[in-house]
């Protein structure tokens, strides 16, 4: 007898250790076969460097189709049909055709059995995609129950899921302070989705974006600049820093200055003085190696800027230039 595969979330509740998942977990049956990709990381490249995807009038017939096969009770034809739609289009591509099908026709829809088709996806599904979809027609719900709240928080676990997740935790009561939790517990491509929904509500949030919320398996230039911001990383470059916090600026400004995969240095507001005060805070202490590595790169930018401000720029290079000669 072939044995039966767990569920997306039961091998995730299985794996959990203090409501972490283990930076080697991976499904047993991760969906569709060929490339492999790490976890969350065709959503976040389609996030962040594609455009919105079309459909012809066939592919959204087939969407239609397997909405209405849902709702219905047909659970099982309703499977093939997703996973159809899913071998066509990622889930996530899908999403706001999928949602605009169920409320245009929310009147010839059974809006229970479909609610109860999307919740054994979360609960049974053995195949990502299932749960995905699940996740965005429970989405079009009010304020699910705390016990499937739990559920989704669980499944925003494993970064292939966390934006899933954070679509329905954003509408939540306690929306920042979910969000908060649940970027604390992910690190790949999940925590860079969280800490751009995140708000600095608090000074508890502020501190964990300037020290850990760029830290990610991905790369640390997706979040650098939300995290200078919402930080107040500017700011605090007035007063006094410790050495954590000069640490993390020093880090944070690193990976603005790659300008790579997002926008960085070019993005952040008065950037030329927010260096001028972060040289003046490397003027008063001992430099490490990788402080003297970050002048450097305010060394080059303000030397090769394509905009340059003259005056500004000469400051920058001469300070520069006074630390790396005494820098250690």
């Amino acid at each position: 007898m072939e044995q039966k595969t767990p569920s997306v979330c039961e091998q995730i509740t299985a794996a959990l250790e203090n409501e972490k998942l283990p930076e080697n977990f991976s499904l047993l049956d991760a969906g569709n076969s060929g490339i492999r990709w790490a976890p969350g990381a065709m959503d976040g490249v389609a996030i962040y460097h594609m455009g919105p995807p079309s459909f012809s009038a066939e592919e959204e017939q087939a969407i239609l189709s397997a909405v209405q096969t849902a709702s219905q009770g047909t659970y099982d034809e309703a499977y093939r049909a997703f996973l159809a739609l899913g071998q066509q289009h990622s889930a996530y591509s899908t999403i706001d055709m999928l949602q605009n099908c169920i409320i245009e026709h929310k009147n010839s829809l059974n809006l229970g059995a479909l609610h109860g088709f999307a919740v054994k996806c979360l609960l049974d599904a053995p195949d990502i995609d299932l749960v995905k979809f699940g996740m965005e027609i429970l989405e079009i719900f009010t304020d699910p129950k705390p016990e499937l709240k739990k559920v989704i928080f669980t499944l925003g676990l494993y970064d292939e899921l966390t934006i899933f997740a954070l679509f329905h935790m954003q509408r939540w009561p306690n929306a920042n302070a979910e969000i908060f939790r649940l970027a604390r517990a992910v690190h790949g491509w999940g925590r860079v989705h969280a800490v751009e929904r995140l708000e600095p509500q608090t000074q508890e949030i502020r501190d964990w974006l300037l020290h850990e919320g760029a830290h990610n398996a991905v790369m640390p230039e997706y979040s650098a600049l939300t995290c200078f911001v919402k930080s107040d990383a500017a700011q605090r470059l007035k007063g006094t820093l410790s050495d954590a916090e000069f640490a993390s600026a020093g880090f944070l400004f690193a990976h603005l200055f790659e300008e790579g995969p997002v926008a960085g240095i070019s993005a952040l507001p008065d950037a030329r003085e927010t260096i001028l005060d972060y040289l003046a805070q490397a003027a008063a202490r001992s430099l490490s190696s990788a402080d003297c590595d970050v002048i450097k790169m305010m060394r080059a930018f303000a030397g090769g800027a394509s905009e340059p401000d003259a005056e500004t720029d000469a400051r920058i290079i001469a300070a520069c230039d006074r630390l790396l000669c005494t820098g250690t």
